[in-house]
């Protein structure tokens, strides 16, 4: 947990650290770590091998409900739902999908998959949100900016590693 609050805190916003355990909660979760072995030093290579492990996870744990998956940086959300797009079989069949201005966005969520960051344009993010409370879009892949302020549930989380990037490095 403090791995995530560390990944959460900005220079702008520090997140704050609160454990609750299970009993606070409506409904209980259900927690399941998988660690991959790599021995990769480059943390380009060790990105590869976690988004290739994605789709995998998708299709092991969510049942076909929607899914969250947090990516360290916004270049990695798009190539995530890219390739969970790839092999997915769901469309989206809200006509709010032709307001999204970004086309590679649209064309993601035209298929049930979307990607979430500061750099889309405050009239797509609002969209895609939408559409993921809306059950409309299945997957979202977005950078910890979704973590903080929005208020979205989902079936299955998934945190693609806990390394964080900023302009001083890893």
């Amino acid at each position: 947990i403090c791995d995530i609050k560390e990944w959460l805190t900005t220079k702008f916003r520090k997140a704050k650290l609160l454990t609750f355990d299970s009993t606070y909660r409506p409904i209980q979760l259900k927690k399941i770590v998988e660690g991959l072995p790599i021995d990769l030093k480059n943390s380009f290579q060790q990105e590869k091998v976690f988004m290739n492990k994605v789709p995998d996870l998708i299709k092991k744990y969510s049942n076909g409900n929607s899914t969250l998956v947090f990516c360290a940086t916004r270049n990695s959300t798009q190539q995530t739902a890219q390739l969970i797009a790839q092999g997915f079989n769901t469309k989206c069949d809200s006509n709010n999908v032709d307001y999204i201005e970004d086309d590679v966005l649209k064309r993601l969520a035209y298929k049930g998959v979307a990607y979430h960051h500061a750099g889309i344009s405050l009239n797509d993010r609002k969209i895609i949100e939408n559409l993921f409370r809306d059950n409309k879009i299945v997957v979202l892949c977005s950078t910890s900016t979704l973590a903080v302020g929005v208020n979205i549930n989902c079936y299955l989380v998934i945190i693609k590693g806990t390394t964080h990037w900023s302009a001083e490095g890893e």
